[in-house]
């Protein structure tokens, strides 16, 4: 299938709205790019403040146009919004041709991966890296029928929305976890309910990533063996086995210390301080890098209490305070042992984790829908500009 194409200079150029002067105490809307969230378009908050307020590098939009963001083009941003606003200047105001290109199809185009990759190869600027607008406006959109179009766009809105309500239950089964352990237990590190405390050293052991002359270095890296974990696979509060690197049977055994085996805490002293995850997973041991630290409970503690915790939102901002303290970020064992946490009786820290463990299995069955609907919208979107969506009849 052919199609022709357009520059965006002419389908949708930068018009912004122009609006009859206002009064400083009038509200609006005044948005800026940390309002947006990346690769969705999502709006995380819409803040309303009198005019007076918004800066001079700022331009009027409503809801016909697009907003794209020049700056960082690779966190793709990309905005539909649903009223009347002041955007900062570093988001580009489209305003797509209403007879030749529709809204929605623009926007989902400008998300696409072809388009992002096409777009991040042709920004400049080290420190804050823009796209080279002159590019920008030369480039040509796949242009079929605006029907075709609009039918291009309801398919990918549809699984758009699929995709995120996956999102939305994973977060919400993520803040009942939150929600139980507050619930049992109260704020962490104010102890309201009075909870016995106790040292975490005394409660745990430690062990570092070896640091020692036989560390593992690029050589040693292998397309399977043991698993190598670095930070990097340390999320928030779970293990991120995306990407993965693997070290030798035989330079797994050479290493003194290190050695994660299932049922372990992991965490995180540098870069994203006090991420924590349970390691348990279809591998039954793994390597950490120095800038990990492995905890293991005893039996005064559970490791699911422990890991719950750690990643309750209260306590690891404490953790943060505490690392930002050191000349270089970062925590140390010294600085967690040193930590008092609170010990509820152990027949109640299992009582929790049984709770948890219920909730685990509903939100890991909604995390393989989410898996399923996110390979579905990337499959649709990578063909809806070929032709091939609507012509293979789009998706039931």
């Amino acid at each position: 299938m052919s199609w022709i194409k357009a520059k965006l200079s002419v389908v949708a150029p930068a018009r912004p709205l122009k609006v009859a002067p206002l009064n400083d105490a009038d509200l609006v809307w005044q948005l800026n790019l940390d309002q947006i969230e990346a690769d969705s378009g999502r709006l995380l908050e819409c803040i309303k403040q009198p005019y007076s307020k918004a800066g001079s590098s700022t331009h009027w939009f409503d809801e016909r146009y697009v907003l794209y963001s020049k700056l960082r083009p690779y966190l793709n941003k990309v905005l539909l919004p649903h009223q009347r606003g002041l955007g900062t200047t570093e988001l580009v105001p489209l305003l797509p041709d209403p007879e030749k290109l529709d809204r929605k199809y623009l926007a989902f185009y400008l998300r696409s991966k072809q388009f992002v990759e096409w777009v991040s190869l042709r920004t400049a600027g080290a420190k804050m890296p823009r796209v080279s607008m002159q590019l920008f406006w030369e480039h040509e959109i796949p242009l079929p029928p605006l029907a075709e179009q609009k039918k291009i766009a309801a398919i990918l809105d549809g699984a758009y929305s699929l995709r995120q309500k996956d999102q939305q239950l994973v977060v919400r089964y993520t803040a009942l976890s939150q929600s139980l352990f507050l619930e049992m237990f109260g704020d962490p590190v104010t102890n309201p309910m009075g909870w016995p405390e106790a040292r975490l050293a005394d409660l745990t052991t430690f062990e570092n990533g070896d640091r020692s002359s036989n560390y593992p270095s690029g050589n040693d890296i292998k397309d399977n063996g043991v698993l190598f974990l670095s930070t990097k696979n340390i999320t928030e509060s779970k293990l991120d086995l995306d990407i993965v690197q693997f070290i030798s049977e035989e330079k797994f055994r050479s290493l003194s210390r290190g050695k994660a085996k299932k049922g372990d805490l992991l965490i995180t002293l540098r870069g994203s301080l006090g991420n924590c995850c349970i390691f348990d997973c279809e591998y039954s041991s793994a390597f950490i890098n120095a800038q990990m630290m492995i905890i293991r409970t005893k039996n005064q503690i559970s490791n699911l209490f422990l890991h719950s915790l750690i990643t309750n939102r209260q306590f690891n901002s404490m953790l943060q305070v505490i690392g930002r303290g050191a000349a270089v970020q970062q925590l140390t064992a010294t600085q967690l042992a040193n930590l008092y946490v609170m010990t509820p009786p152990f027949d109640k820290q299992t009582l929790f984790a049984e709770r948890i463990q219920l909730i685990e299995v509903q939100k890991q069955q909604v995390q393989r829908s989410l898996e399923k609907s996110e390979s579905l919208f990337d499959s649709l979107l990578q063909n809806a500009f070929t032709g091939e969506l609507t012509s293979k009849g789009g998706v039931n």
